[in-house]
């Protein structure tokens, strides 16, 4: 997914039409440009100490993490197999995700 956000970046710059709808093909730049987004979060998040800031910024890059790999393996399994090679690659990203934001949502009660 990283050389995704990278190759998106040139595409921000043209008039590229962003869409999620259509092929895999069509899409992928406009996943990469969330994906991106949702990192731009997470890296954000790091230079404050604490408070309610921080705490959105992580919860808004995970969500916009998760959407993109919503995006990304959402299509036609059996016409297209990128999608599924797709999921099965994104299942480690899935999981400590969810790691992650257990661990978000408990620092949120204990704060």
């Amino acid at each position: 997914m990283g050389m995704i956000d990278i190759a998106c970046i040139p595409n921000l710059i043209d008039n590229y039409g962003f869409s999620l709808s259509g092929e895999f093909n069509d899409i992928i730049m406009t996943i990469g440009i969330i994906s991106l987004t949702g990192k731009i979060m997470l890296i954000t998040s790091l230079f404050f100490q604490s408070g309610i800031f921080k705490k959105i910024l992580e919860i808004s890059g995970m969500l916009a993490l998760w959407i993109s790999v919503y995006f990304l393996t959402s299509g036609n399994w059996t016409y297209n197999s990128v999608y599924a090679i797709a999921f099965w690659t994104s299942i480690p990203f899935l999981i400590s995700s969810l790691n992650s934001a257990f661990l978000i949502s408990r620092n949120l009660k204990v704060n």
